[in-house]
This record gives structure tokens, C-alpha cells and sequence, in this order.
């Protein structure tokens, strides 16, 4: 079953949110306000294995969110989600800027069941990751797909800040 975190806090949207997705066959998750999201879905801010460590022994967190940008890669990123399976906690990715990526990783994990997905992205990567009906589309294409298109590097001025 897919799941989802709804963070808001007016009890009348959770509620609506909660029985709407629940009729669409989606396990729901309910945090009253982003700072008890935050206790749920922790890691975006943690930058080393040691970091999700000292969390998850204190039992501060219910949902892994490394990041391989923020860590030192996809091998310690593979670590972190090692040590979430070890202690039954699901990995969901924080994507940043670099759900292609990650997308890879989260087929390959078995800890990993959800993604986060920021829609506005897509229109930055050649190969933007697809999501239909609330699932990511596996990509066809070989690589991780984080080709930036003409417009993302003029929009951003990449191209001027690199040169």
C-alpha cells in the first residue's frame, strides 16, 4: 500500500485529506503542524551516517530522508538506508534538486517504498521524472537523467555564474 504524510495544522484539512486518501487506497500518515512532521520525516538536514545514527538511537525519527547530494554520495546515502532497514524504519528520500537520482535508488532499495517529489523540477532536467496516478515512472533511458535543459541554465544563469 502507498503511503503519505499530511502536515497541516487545521484538524478539518487533515481530517478531509485523510479520508480522501484513504478512499484512494493510500495508508495516511497525519502530523498536526510541521514541527511534529519533522519529528516524523527527519534527515534532510543531516549530512553523515553518524548524524541518522544518533537520531534514530534516540528514537527521534519515523521516516529517513537522506539526501546523496548532502551526504558524501550514493554509497554513504546505501549506508543510510542500511541502517533504517536495520532498524525498520522506511527511507524516504529528500530529493532536493535531484529526484533522478534518487528515483534509482529508491527501486534498488528495499527500505524505500515513497519519494518525495517537488513538481516544479521537471521543467529543469531533459529527462524529468514522471509521475502518474502518485507513482514514479521508472526511467527507459540508461543514466541518472540530471541533464539540465537550455532554459533551466538561462532561467537560473548557471551557464554565467560557472563561467
Amino acid at each position: 500500500m502507498r503511503k503519505v504524510l499530511i502536515a497541516d495544522d487545521e484538524t478539518n484539512i487533515r481530517n478531509i485529506l485523510d479520508f480522501t486518501l484513504n478512499a484512494e487506497g493510500f495508508d495516511v500518515v497525519s502530523a498536526r503542524n510541521g514541527d511534529d512532521a519533522f519529528t516524523l520525516a527527519l534527515g534532510e538536514q543531516l549530512y553523515s551516517l553518524d548524524d541518522f545514527r544518533n537520531f534514530i538511537r534516540a528514537g527521534a525519527v519515523h521516516y529517513v530522508q537522506p539526501d546523496a547530494v548532502r551526504l558524501a554520495g550514493i554509497t554513504e546515502w546505501w549506508q543510510v538506508a542500511d541502517l533504517a532497514l536495520a532498524h525498520r524504519l522506511p527511507v524516504v528520500s529528500h530529493i532536493g534538486d535531484m529526484v533522478q537520482v534518487h528515483l534509482h535508488l529508491a527501486i534498488a532499495h528495499p527500505a524505500c517504498h515513497m519519494l518525495e517529489y517537488i513538481p516544479w523540477l521537471n521543467a529543469c532536467f531533459e529527462e524529468p521524472a514522471t509521475v502518474i496516478d502518485g507513482d514514479f515512472i521508472p526511467p527507459q533511458n540508461p543514466g541518472a537523467g540530471t541533464t539540465l535543459t537550455e532554459a533551466a541554465l538561462e532561467a537560473y544563469d548557471v551557464l554565467r555564474r560557472s563561467g
